[in-house]
């Protein structure tokens, strides 16, 4: 059971699959060992104790360990929580993870839903179990969820590139018109467009030693390999597909893609991207404002509000 969906009654008893966070092994007052710690998941973080002489389960546990553990809940000083009884480590391939992705984390939690249900949204089997798998990848999932999208062009602050990325995958979803496959095709891809970023930028929005190299996208196939290859057993063509959009803006043969889901794929990037751009810059300027810069070329403009001032504009539309 998740840590948000647990019946917060004193003495009732939980059981689920959970992140273990900072355990530290300590002595009460009478003399009795104990274990303090976090159990974690996506929708929040508990506080729990293991009394070692009545406990069954490792007691060697790690930041991050993935446990399935069972106990009773109480409350304390006007605090939930839980009392481990026991617990066994999990193996990745064991639990869904992304319910799993620990809020810690992510400096920006309430995103974490977004991300489960969109890809928990997905009706293609092969395409759910290839990012379920990818973001079971504490490697890429960590600064994925954490990095900036760019140094200062764009969703530089904190998680922004899980919140651009995100973004861009709802503006596809979003869109009529396409079949099935090619929307989720583009939704996946929208989702992983700037997934190289996590090779080239640091938490702080600064370049790495390969930022300074490499553009991002030389990087995001690399990043998703080993995933790629096991959504080929499934779905040969959908990997190939996968392949396709994200890497077709460097062919240079042809003046529109082979997939016009790519069309929207771009689009959606520079809709989000746009978007920001647009909000960081009237966010400093009064409301009557309706241009950042003065000048064709520069900033951003945008309409003032309609006013209902004249009592008879909504006779004259009707008629």
């Amino acid at each position: 059971m998740m840590i948000h969906d647990l019946i917060y009654e004193s003495g009732s008893a939980f059981s689920g699959s959970y992140r273990i966070r900072s355990p530290r092994t300590s002595t009460s007052k009478n003399g009795s060992p104990f274990i303090s710690l976090g159990l974690g998941d996506m929708t929040g973080v508990l506080k729990g104790y293991i009394w070692t002489d009545e406990y069954k389960g490792p007691k060697d546990l790690r930041h991050n360990d993935l446990i399935a553990a069972s106990g009773t809940l109480r409350n304390f000083n006007n605090d939930w929580v839980a009392i481990l009884h026991s617990a066994k480590r999990l193996e990745k391939n064991q639990v869904q993870q992304l319910s799993l992705i620990p809020t810690w984390w992510c400096p920006a939690r309430n995103l974490l839903p977004r991300l489960h249900c969109l890809v928990n949204d997905l009706e293609i089997l092969p395409l759910r179990g290839f990012l379920s798998n990818l973001f079971g990848d504490d490697s890429v999932t960590l600064p994925f969820l954490s990095i900036p999208a760019s140094c200062a062009h764009h969703h530089s602050s904190t998680s922004g590139l899980l919140r651009h990325s995100l973004e861009c995958a709802e503006i596809v979803k979003a869109l009529p018109f396409f079949t099935d496959e090619e929307r989720e095709l583009g939704i996946v891809a929208a989702l992983l467009h700037d997934i190289g970023k996590i090779r080239t930028l640091k938490k702080e929005s600064n370049f790495n030693s390969p930022g300074y190299l490499l553009n991002h996208d030389l990087l995001t196939l690399e990043v998703i390999s080993p995933y790629l290859k096991m959504l080929d057993e499934e779905w040969p063509d959908g990997g190939l597909a996968l392949r396709y959009l994200l890497t077709w803006k460097s062919q240079k043969s042809r003046s529109f893609p082979l997939m016009t889901i790519a069309e929207a794929v771009n689009s959606a990037d520079r809709i989000s991207t746009g978007l920001e751009r647009e909000m960081t810059a009237f966010s400093q300027l009064p409301a009557w404002r309706n241009a950042t810069r003065s000048g064709p070329t520069q900033g951003f403009w945008r309409p003032q509000k309609f006013q209902e001032s004249d009592p008879h504009t909504k006779e004259r539309i009707a008629i």
